[in-house]
């Protein structure tokens, strides 16, 4: 007995494991003993495991062993052998029209069997798609057969694993024609396809035909572009250009993102080497004056999160609010150790040191840069002159001020308060001139582009969009907990809120349409922010992270982690290099988006090129990079 506990104490899913073991001893035991001779006979715990795999196997027609050797190799990520990783299970969904979805993994996960699990997990009551997963790891390890296969597989297994990253980029991007295979990767490709078309899922067959049937359009384009050629010789070759260069543009940007998915893959089994193949996958279009595939560009992001650091300011309390001067030269801080401070952008040098009675909440400058407003839980707010630090406007509310903000003109002010309202102010005589309610606190007013409009976020759970002349309510956005901010992109057309039911969502301000939300903080969102160009969006949560997304297609594109606590407040710097993060924790970390500055921080970061394995893996038919 001690035997068979020391040997499942070693194994994960240890008790079906002793089941199996137990099974196998009683069915060879002596009168009413288990004996040492037995438990050699049936191999052990994980012998037992095996022989039950090998026993199941043999009950099936040769036709279904067939289906049953594609099965397991669909539920086993399998590793490159140079890596030093082991084989691991994973979990894959079927579809009602897949043959294996009919008896296999039915007879394999049944009780008497127990080698799969099967299950509809956040589908129950769907007809025809369920998951099935490997039950026991250990079955991975010591199936001889399974390890047969894998091993005869592993050089298709490995390619179809890679493919399935990009067949998920082309499905993620409407099926983009750029994204379909080319060159070396399309004929590897066409020699599966041929040889093993039956292991491969329908999309991805139909991935591989399409990449095919482009190449066969682009190869008739061309000979019909050739027979045009005889009769309008200027305008052919003029197109041919043009048609090149598009092929050309289109054939670097695939093999940028095949970089990409390389460094990715790379990402935790050798870090330099994922570095390496972000920087070619940024240089396959940036060195032809081409700009970087969003993919490239984020697997640089991934490769060199630790450094993409470039200054850190601090306080000696919880950092509130962040901004960057119009010009971009210098930033701002509000701090809970009640001061509001101005550094130099480039060095990190402090400028200035603004006090207030109480926490600063908040703290923004003026578009034309010579002034600064604070807001602060000694229920005001104030102007300063924002080289000298002197105090020119003091406006008063009932309770703590949460945010202030300047008009796009600088004529006006506005400040959000815990007194459930919001008010516009003279920005010269501090003569109030509008009052906004809301039925709780108001956490944040912000004025859109042109000056016309006020939005405020509220802990009523709303943001509201009012004239700002008249102070009108226009619109009523609705969230299922506080909303914590509210900011317009940079055209006006879209409003973007952060929340605490732990999502950022995006609207129409016309029409009040939600277009967007964004999932994937696991805390409260505490403030959103578009970049300057307004393709991205910035968030920051309690869950101490800050991301970015597509603000297009609310795709997530990179997590920044760094912060040991809340993260209360986001900017990016005028010209969107610089992305600056405020913390609970004391500090302010600013990153730099920079592609040039990402490249060389990239390039200290590697100490090595790339060896001649890698050079042949990554580069089979072209020169490999003789640089960093």
């Amino acid at each position: 007995m001690d035997r068979i506990l020391d040997d499942v104490g070693k194994e994960p899913g240890n008790l079906p494991l002793l089941e199996f073991a137990l099974t196998g001893l009683w069915s060879r035991r002596r009168g009413r003993t288990l004996t040492n001779a037995a438990y050699d006979e049936i191999g052990g715990v994980t012998g037992a495991l095996a022989q039950r795999a090998e026993a199941e196997f043999a009950r099936f027609e040769p036709q279904e062993q067939t289906e049953v050797r594609r099965l397991f190799s669909r539920l086993v990520r399998v590793a490159r052998p140079e890596e030093g990783a082991e084989d691991t299970r994973q979990r894959i969904e079927l579809q009602a029209s897949d043959a294996l979805a009919e008896k296999v993994p039915e007879v394999l996960a049944r009780p008497e069997a127990r080698l799969l699990v099967m299950g509809r997990p956040g589908c129950e009551g769907q007809k025809g798609r369920c998951t099935v997963e490997v039950a026991h790891e250990a079955l991975i390890r010591n199936w001889h057969r399974l390890r047969g296969w894998l091993n005869e597989d592993r050089e298709f297994l490995l390619w179809r694993q890679r493919t399935q990253i990009q067949v998920a980029q082309w499905e993620q991007h409407a099926r983009d024609a750029s994204y379909l295979l080319r060159g070396l990767s399309l004929s590897e490709a066409e020699r599966w396809l041929v040889h093993r078309r039956q292991d491969l899922t329908s999309a991805e067959q139909v991935f591989l035909r399409d990449s095919v049937a482009l190449r066969e359009r682009r190869r008739k384009l061309g000979l019909a572009i050739v027979s045009l050629g005889m009769l309008a010789a200027f305008a052919l070759a003029l197109t041919f250009y043009v048609l090149y260069g598009v092929a050309q543009r289109n054939a670097r940007e695939s093999r940028a993102r095949e970089l990409a998915a390389f460094s990715s893959e790379s990402l935790n089994d050798d870090p330099e080497r994922s570095v390496l193949l972000a920087i070619q996958a940024v240089n396959a279009t940036f060195r032809f004056s081409q700009p970087p595939v969003p993919e490239a560009e984020d697997a640089l992001h991934q490769a060199i999160l630790s450094s993409q650091v470039r200054m850190t300011l601090s306080h000696s309390g919880s950092v509130n609010g962040v901004i960057f001067s119009p010009d971009g030269t210098r930033l701002a801080t509000a701090s809970s150790d009640k001061t509001a401070k101005v550094w130099d952008a480039e060095s990190g040098k402090e400028l200035l040191t603004l006090s207030h009675s109480g926490f600063v909440n908040d703290v923004v400058f003026s578009l034309d840069g010579k002034r600064l407003a604070t807001a602060s839980s000694d229920q005001t707010a104030k102007v300063w002159d924002a080289e000298s630090g002197k105090e020119l406007l003091t406006l008063s509310h009932s309770d703590s001020v949460n945010n202030v903000v300047f008009s796009p003109d600088g004529k006006r002010l506005a400040t959000a308060s815990g007194d459930q309202t919001a008010k516009v102010w003279d920005a010269e005589s501090g003569k109030k001139l509008l009052t906004l309610s809301h039925s709780g606190s108001v956490n944040n007013v912000v004025f859109s582009p042109d000056g016309k409009r006020l939005a405020t976020a509220s802990s009523d759970q709303t943001a509201k969009v009012w004239e700002a002349e008249s102070g009108k309510e226009l619109l009523t956005l609705s969230h299922s907990g506080s909303v914590n901010n509210v900011v317009f992109s940079p055209d006006g057309k879209r409003l973007a809120t952060a929340s605490n039911d732990q999502t950022s969502k995006i609207w129409d301000v016309t029409s009040g349409k939600e277009l967007l939300a964004l999932r994937g903080h696991s805390d409260p969102v505490s403030d959103v922010t578009f970049s300057p160009d307004g393709k991205r969006l910035a968030t920051v949560s309690d869950d101490e992270t800050a991301k970015v997304w597509d603000a297009e297609s609310g795709k997530e594109l990179l997590t920044l982690r760094g912060h040991s606590n809340i993260v209360n407040s986001v900017a990016f710097s005028p010209d969107g290099k610089y992305l600056a993060t405020a913390s609970h924790d004391g500090t302010v970390r600013v990153y730099t988006f920079d592609l040039g500055e990402l490249l060389n921080l990239a390039r200290k970061r590697v100490t090595r090129l790339f060896c001649p394995e890698e050079c042949n893996r990554y580069f089979p038919s072209e020169t490999c990079p003789k640089d960093r």
